[in-house]
């Protein structure tokens, strides 16, 4: 039996990381035997969580954003000490990476890709990830299976010439037990933040990053004076001045909390009564199934799968549109009751038992 090594391009706390956290960490300690994580830079601390599951976690010392020869050799020389190896890549630069190595041993079939990125905004990123993803669009005939995360996605770069008959969708799946409803959240939300407990919270989660367009849901939060918001995420907080300086053009900083980085995220989210993504790009977004287990009604810019993730349990609105969102925000408030559905969606359709049958089945056909 080959031994599936995972080459991912770094293992910080990010979607493509968690799950590959969660797909070891579901596995049988038999299961995981049969497995191996090597990052292309230094590990983060999803790397640490990794290896007290008993898996080998490598890395090959590469610079961010870069593939170095250096790298690729180093990955060679540790594939000679498995007998039998199969790449498993997740990530654009990791998926060429594999790529690369099966092609210079001579095994040009002996790996498959994963894709956890949407391509609605191609043209704003990197100049090195739109060379690496154009030039894979050449190469993926040769992976035997390309994973993607999200059906829009697939449909995206199929559209840019990567191959049809190697897409495989298997969606993310979330730990319906980890993330419950708490009656008691909304409360200590409100005495945490100072927050008035007869207006409706909304909850927006998400580091700052332009893809994840606070500017619009801060004007949106503007046409709706009866709603409040707490911001989390990296970058999120009072130390971010053009962020201070948009709640304040707005006119909504008193009705804003920032708080930064939280690492008690499962623990607030029960606590909103509307939970807003308002990204201009997105995959197959975890926090909105996050929130959704935590019995939250949300509303999400139509980016990658986030509308099929609500279905007509939340609303669903055209990315960079405040007044659209302003309007879906206003009804999610009036609404929350639906949160009750907004769960039961997750546990029916994106559960963590469902994604484990999945990459069981792919192991068995490519194996």
């Amino acid at each position: 039996m080959s031994r599936i090594v995972h080459l991912i391009t770094g293992l910080d706390v990010g979607g493509a990381e968690l799950m590959l956290l969660a797909l070891l960490t579901q596995m049988t300690p038999e299961e995981r035997a049969g497995h191996r994580v090597v990052s292309l830079i230094p590990p983060g601390p999803v790397g640490e969580m990794i290896g007290k599951l008993g898996v080998p976690v490598d890395h090959l010392g590469m610079e961010p954003g870069r593939i170095s020869l250096r790298g690729l050799l180093q990955l060679r020389s540790l594939l000679r000490s498995e007998p039998r190896w199969f790449l498993q890549g997740w990530m654009y630069h990791a998926n060429l990476l594999a790529t690369l190595t099966c092609l210079l041993a001579f095994r040009p079939r002996q790996h498959i890709w994963g894709i956890h990125h949407s391509l609605h905004q191609l043209a704003r990123e990197k100049r090195l990830t739109r060379w690496i993803i154009r030039l894979s669009a050449v190469l993926s005939y040769l992976p035997r299976a390309i994973i993607y995360v999200a059906q829009r996605s697939a449909r995206q770069h199929e559209a840019l010439g990567y191959s049809k008959a190697a897409t495989r969708i298997i969606h993310n799946g979330y730990d319906t037990q980890r993330l419950q409803p708490d009656a008691q959240a909304r409360a200590r939300l409100c005495a945490g933040f100072g927050l008035d407990v007869t207006r409706p919270v909304i909850g927006h989660v998400a580091r700052w990053d332009w893809t994840k367009d606070h500017a619009t849901f801060i004007q949106a939060l503007a046409q709706q004076p009866a709603l409040q918001a707490v911001l989390i995420g990296k970058g999120v907080d009072a130390q971010n001045a053009q962020l201070v300086a948009l709640l304040q053009q707005a006119g909504v900083a008193d009705r804003v909390r920032l708080a930064g980085y939280r690492a008690d995220v499962p623990q607030l989210m029960p606590g909103f009564d509307v939970y807003c993504l308002s990204s201009v790009t997105e995959c197959f977004p975890n926090v909105v199934a996050e929130a959704m287990l935590c019995g939250v009604v949300c509303v999400v810019t139509d980016v990658g799968d986030a509308g099929l993730m609500v279905g007509e349990t939340g609303y669903v609105v055209p990315p960079g549109d405040a007044r659209a969102m302003a309007q879906a925000l206003g009804q999610a408030a009036a609404h929350t009751q639906n949160g009750a559905a907004a769960r039961r969606r997750i546990m029916d359709n994106f559960t963590i038992s469902g994604m484990m049958q999945a990459y069981r089945a792919l192991y068995a056909e490519i194996l």
